[in-house]
């Protein structure tokens, strides 16, 4: 009997928890709110906070309405090098350079701020990851993203590469 009472309690929180964060997403989706800090959350990325500053200031130049419009915060924990504060600095610069305030100046999707897209080959044993950035703040996760530290850094193709 103590045994399915343990249950239910475990069971009944677990719902409240979903329940919670499933509100927090549908009403931020409803108003149009950046959604990014609940990502962190969600993702389990809090270590990761200058990144997550970093991905608010882009958001902050995102003028798009509804779920899907920004740029996920998931990128903070599946990415190596995001986590410094040079990243967050040139960011910063960036939004104060296009005036974001502005809401003529936003971008209606997060993909035209950011776009970060990744593949992998593997070959004898060794896997080889491009990253490649796009987007107006693509040059800031590339330059400024902490990859000169391990990988080889194409400023004109936009990607960093390296071989693990």
């Amino acid at each position: 009997m103590k045994k399915n009472k343990t249950l239910f309690s475990l069971l009944l929180v677990a719902s409240l928890m979903v329940s919670v964060l499933a509100s927090c997403t549908k009403s931020s989706a409803k108003e149009g709110t950046d959604p990014t800090l609940l990502s962190l959350v969600v993702a389990g990325a809090t270590e990761r906070a200058h990144c997550g500053a970093a991905i608010v200031l882009v958001n902050s130049c995102v003028g798009g309405q509804g779920t899907g419009q920004y740029v996920d915060a998931g990128i903070c924990a599946s990415t190596p090098g995001y986590d410094n504060v040079d990243l967050v600095k040139c960011v910063s610069a960036k939004v104060t350079e296009l005036d974001c305030t502005n809401p003529a100046n936003k971008y209606t999707t997060g993909a035209a701020a950011l776009a970060i897209t990744s593949s992998a080959t593997t070959a004898d044993g060794k896997t080889t990851t491009v990253v490649t950035h796009k987007g107006v703040f693509g040059a800031c996760f590339l330059t400024k993203g902490g990859f000169s530290a391990f990988a080889t850094v194409d400023e004109t193709a936009g990607t960093a590469t390296w071989t693990h």
